[in-house]
């Protein structure tokens, strides 16, 4: 590392080409952060704008000459762009069971049910069947954090409400 700051440190041109991987790095973080931002607002919303932020600073604050500092901006500009770019094009969706018909809540259903998110907009859920342990489960995509409700509606109508906290990788559910 000291080695690489003694380059760095001598105002050439090349020097960004050592610099280029680490502003990839913090492009690669920005990414992370921007789509966890966006999942989840305002959670990380700090930690997306130190990463840009730092992007700019490190050409600015490292290079004297004004010509490679140009050079540093357009490509810290590129990176900031792409991984931004990227974390909308693939946002976080975040897979899992939410309910098991034998499990610890005590939920009774099957596939005669129909299932919902009072607020669409946390994702879509659905009933499957896991043949292998015999078991009914409700599968869910959510794509935001925060906290809305599951319904279970049987046959005849009879609605059965879930309180469900989502966050990142995990989430709480228990009965209303």
């Amino acid at each position: 590392m000291g080695a690489i700051g003694y380059l760095l440190k001598k105002q050439k041109w090349w020097g960004l080409l050592i610099l280029t991987p680490v502003l990839l790095f913090l492009g690669d973080h920005l990414c992370r952060f921007t789509g966890l931002t966006v999942y989840w607002l305002p959670h990380h919303l700090l930690s997306a704008i130190f990463c840009l932020v730092t992007l700019f600073l490190y050409p600015l604050c490292i290079y004297e000459d004004a010509r490679i500092r140009r050079i540093g901006i357009v490509i810290s500009a590129l990176i900031a762009v792409g991984a931004i770019g990227l974390a909308f094009l693939r946002p976080n969706v975040y897979r899992t069971d939410l309910l098991s018909d034998h499990g610890e809540i005590g939920a009774v259903f099957d596939d005669s049910y129909l299932v919902r998110l009072a607020d669409p907009r946390y994702g879509t859920v659905a009933i499957v069947y896991n043949e292998g342990i015999e078991s009914y489960f409700v599968e869910a995509e959510l794509l935001h954090g925060g906290d809305t409700a599951l319904i279970l509606t049987d046959a005849s109508g009879n609605e059965t409400v879930y309180d469900l906290h989502i966050e990142y990788a995990r989430f709480d559910i228990a009965l209303h």
